[in-house]
């Protein structure tokens, strides 16, 4: 798992906690902070779980060693300008 996963669940649990000790005025915040952090812990363990599992495809633009044109290795003099 994620680390960035378990600091927002640990976080969001730390915020539940404090919903008791929290003035009335207040409490709502506390729960408000620990749905953000909940989401946020679900939408990082989405981005880890996608980096992880996404299917790596080459660019386009990318050609492997099979389907480069083969480089030229006549040798012509020392391969500067011809004089003439």
């Amino acid at each position: 798992m994620d680390r960035r996963v378990l600091f927002f669940v640990g976080a969001a649990a730390a915020c539940v906690l404090l919903v008791p000790v929290a003035p009335d005025e207040f409490r709502k915040v506390c729960w408000i902070v620990a749905i953000v952090y909940l989401v946020m812990a679900a939408a990082s363990g989405l981005d880890s779980y996608s980096r992880n599992h996404a299917v790596r495809r080459p660019h386009p633009s990318f050609k492997t060693d099979a389907q480069r044109e083969p480089v030229s290795t006549s040798s012509g003099g020392s391969g500067g300008p011809a004089s003439g």
